[in-house]
C-alpha cells in the first residue's frame, strides 16, 4: 500500500524527509522496530516485483514500470557486496513509496538530486533504525570493534551505514566512527567474529539472479499465447531463449480466460535489452 504521494514537511531537507518516511512506512506496516529479518518484503509491502539480475556497470538497481498494467518492478544488480544490495533494494523501495515514479517524468536535475538523498535516508532508517540500536547492541560497548560487527551482522547493512547510524544516534563519536570505518569491512568483521560462513552463504544469495514469481507467470502465459517473444522469458527467469522453446514450445493452454492480453515485459525487454 502506497501513501498519497504526501510528505507533511515539505520544507524539511531530503534527509529529514527520508527519515520521516522511514518512520512513517514501519507505522503504516506494523514492522517490529528492530532489523527486516527478510529483506524482500520490503518489496512486497509496495506491491512491486523483485527481480535480481546482472545489470550495467555502475548500475545497482533501477525501478520501472509498465505502462500498460501499471506494475511496479524493481531490478537489482547481482552483487559480491551483499549488504550494498540491500541498501540498493530498500534505496529503490524509498522511491516508489515517495511516489517518485509517478513525478519522475517532471523532475529536473535539482529535484532528483533531492530525491536521490531523500531515498538513501529513508534506506538507512528503514533497515536500521535510530531508536532500535541501543536494544540491539545487546550491551556491548558501541565504540568498539566488536559491536560494529554485531550491528552490521544483525541488520545486514553495511560498515558505512552502521558507523553513520551510531554517529547519528550518538553512541559513537565521529573520529570513532572514522577510525572504525578505515579498519573493518564486513568481510573482515565476520571473519573476525566468527560469522563467516554466514557472510559467505550472502554473498552467494546476492550473486545468484532471481526472478520475480509473478512475472515469471505472467509472461510465461503470454509467451504460450504468443503475446511476447522466448527472450521475454528468459529475461524473467535469468536462463536463455532456447531452454525456455525447450521447455514450454507445444504445451496446450486450456482456459484461454486465462491470457494475459497485456504485455508484462515490455518495459522491461526495452530497458535491459535482449540476450
Amino acid at each position: 500500500m502506497l501513501p498519497n504521494r504526501r510528505l507533511s514537511g515539505q520544507n524539511l531537507s531530503p534527509n529529514a524527509q527520508g527519515i520521516e518516511l522511514a518512520q512513517r512506512f514501519r507505522r503504516q506496516h506494523q514492522l517490529a522496530l528492530g532489523p527486516i529479518e527478510r529483506i524482500e518484503h520490503l518489496t512486497e509491502l509496495v506491491d512491486a516485483d523483485l527481480l535480481i539480475t546482472d545489470l550495467p556497470d555502475k548500475v545497482d538497481a533501477l525501478t520501472v514500470q509498465d505502462p500498460a498494467t501499471r506494475n511496479i518492478v524493481i531490478g537489482v544488480a547481482t552483487s559480491g557486496i551483499p549488504f550494498r544490495q540491500n541498501f540498493s533494494l530498500a534505496h529503490e523501495v524509498g522511491h516508489i513509496y515517495a511516489g517518485d515514479l509517478t513525478n519522475a517524468s517532471n523532475l529536473n536535475p535539482c529535484l532528483n538530486y533531492n530525491a536521490e538523498k531523500r531515498a538513501d535516508s529513508f534506506a538507512a532508517h528503514v533497515l536500521c533504525p535510530l531508536e532500535s540500536l541501543e536494544e540491539q547492541l545487546e550491551g556491548h560497548d558501541p565504540s568498539t570493534a566488536e559491536a560494529l560487527s554485531h550491528i552490521v551482522q544483525r541488520y545486514k547493512i553495511s560498515p558505512r551505514v552502521a558507523l553513520n547510524q551510531l554517529r547519528r544516534a550518538g553512541l559513537i563519536t565521529p573520529s570513532r566512527a572514522t577510525e572504525l570505518g578505515r579498519t573493518w569491512s564486513a568481510p573482515s568483521l565476520a571473519s573476525r567474529f566468527g560469522w563467516r560462513d554466514e557472510y559467505d552463504a550472502e554473498v552467494a544469495r546476492a550473486s545468484t539472479p532471481r526472478p520475480a514469481p509473478r512475472i515469471v507467470a505472467d509472461a510465461t502465459q503470454a509467451y504460450l499465447s504468443g503475446e511476447v517473444s522466448a527472450e521475454a522469458v528468459a529475461l524473467a527467469r535469468g536462463i536463455s531463449p532456447q531452454q525456455v522453446r525447450e521447455e514450454l514450445d507445444g504445451l496446450f493452454i486450456e482456459d484461454d480466460s486465462e491470457i494475459v492480453e497485456a504485455d508484462p515485459f515490455s518495459s522491461l525487454d526495452s530497458f535491459f535489452g535482449e540476450d
